[in-house]
């Protein structure tokens, strides 16, 4: 598996950056747009391979010990998209909605096209995993 550079991806960019985590089955991807802002779709991570939590959240908990506090508190999550409540699609949300809001990032949007609305979903999350 290719490791990623949090610092290198990190820097800011013309392009629109995408990464694509191998977890097995299931999807789990982190867009980091120009404006150095990112993207979540799905969450998912594999325990039988090693992987103890989603990618993303690694990559974030990694930049949080690599940045200065003020460079850390700029990060914008401008999304986390939820294409579809199976859980090879939402395993390691609720621990990294928790690890975001422990350290005081911020989720512009939360979508939830899997869905009818925010209960639902939570219900799911709270049978499922």
């Amino acid at each position: 598996m290719k490791t990623v550079d949090v610092q290198t991806l990190h820097k800011s960019s013309k392009n629109l950056e995408i990464i694509l985590f191998n977890v097995g089955q299931g999807d789990h991807i982190l867009m980091k747009f120009p404006d150095s802002s990112y993207g979540i779709i799905d969450f998912f991570y594999n325990s039988s391979e090693g992987i103890v939590e989603p990618p993303c959240l690694s990559y974030f908990k990694e930049l949080k010990k690599t940045l200065s506090e003020e460079e850390f508190n700029k990060i914008k999550i401008s999304f986390f998209c939820i294409s579809h409540t199976d859980k090879d699609h939402v395993k390691g949300l609720t621990d990294s909605i928790k690890w975001f809001y422990e350290n005081k990032m911020f989720i512009e949007d939360f979508w939830l096209s899997a869905a009818k609305d925010e209960s639902q979903l939570r219900n799911f999350l709270n049978i499922q995993i």
